[in-house]
């Protein structure tokens, strides 16, 4: 009698399909997932890296981009429904408003858009108000407020703003020169 030596086949692991003659299904990701999931990081990124590096301006500068977005709005705005409006600088309450017309009891604008646009930014204040610019720019008779009209025809008011940011010592000022809205921002007159 011999002596014969079987084999014994025994798994040593469990199997990954149930079925054993079905192929293995390779890992990782596919090329199209890849570029969705970089779309969307790059898309997130987009939205979330302005606001953050806004924190860190200073109130003067937000407070130039906020009212030339305005500005720019209500221009396009007043030209494209044939509309006059006035923007009051309120040097009392502190306040930027936004009216239809050149009425005085015209109704005010309340767009959430615009009412964020204008909100005036925490530790900068108005301390004064001019139409045109500084050097040749003509005294308020009202030192209260300043009316700066956008006419149905695009055209603006030319104005300039004296900004007093709370940890600063000098001023700035923020000027609008030409009847076209472009607001600039100097550290002096």
């Amino acid at each position: 009698m011999a002596w014969r030596v079987e084999p014994i086949w025994m798994p040593t692991s469990a199997p990954t399909n149930s079925d054993p003659h079905l192929p293995e299904k390779p890992g990782g990701f596919t090329l199209f997932e890849v570029v969705v999931a970089l779309a969307v990081a790059a898309l997130l990124i987009g939205a979330v890296v302005p606001g953050f590096f806004s924190l860190f301006e200073p109130p003067s500068r937000q407070l130039h981009q906020n009212l030339s977005r305005a500005l720019r709005m209500l221009r396009n705005d007043a030209v494209l429904q044939a509309q006059d409006y006035v923007l009051q600088v309120d040097l009392v309450n502190q306040a930027l408003v936004i009216r239809q017309g050149r009425e005085e009891d015209a109704p005010e604008l309340q767009e959430r858009v615009l009412a964020s646009l204008l909100r005036l930014p925490e530790g900068v204040e108005i301390t004064d108000a001019f139409t045109a610019e500084r050097g040749t720019g003509v005294r308020l008779t009202e030192p209260e407020s300043l009316e700066v009209f956008i006419s149905a025809q695009g055209a603006i008011t030319p104005f300039t703003l004296v900004l007093q940011e709370a940890e600063e010592a000098s001023p700035s000022y923020l000027q609008n020169r030409t009847l076209m809205g472009k607001l600039t921002l100097e550290d002096s007159p």
